[in-house]
């Protein structure tokens, strides 16, 4: 089973796509900030991590900075629902495994569609 750590700060959120994805066959782990989320991810090993971008403390573009130092393999989607800034730009274009950007709110369809892409 896939396993997936959903970060983002919005708790609405966070368990409406943990019981969507949950449905869709994967061990789903919630976070509400990016320090807890760095946490988790010391712990256990992730397949992908979804992460909102602005939150109080450490944001999405440091979360994934930080996890990718403790697991190399993760793959991340962005999601938030702001304009892409210039780190995020960056953080997308420069990094592999950082597969691009969902605005909020997005459809459920396509986040499975990108989900399926990246991890077969």
């Amino acid at each position: 089973m896939k396993k997936i750590l959903i970060i983002d700060d919005e708790i609405d959120f966070l368990r409406t796509l943990s019981k969507y994805l949950t449905r869709k066959g994967f061990e789903v782990t919630i976070c509400s900030s990016g320090r807890k989320g760095l946490n988790c991810a010391k712990k256990e090993s992730y397949d992908l991590v979804l992460t909102d971008i602005k939150m109080p403390g450490m944001d999405g573009v440091e979360a994934i900075k930080q996890i990718e130092r403790v697991r190399r393999k993760a793959q991340f989607i962005i999601t938030s629902g702001y304009s892409i800034t210039e780190d995020v730009a960056s953080i997308i274009e420069q990094d592999k495994r950082v597969h691009g950007y969902l605005y909020k709110p997005f459809d459920l369809n396509e986040l499975m569609n990108r989900i399926k892409d990246i991890l077969g």
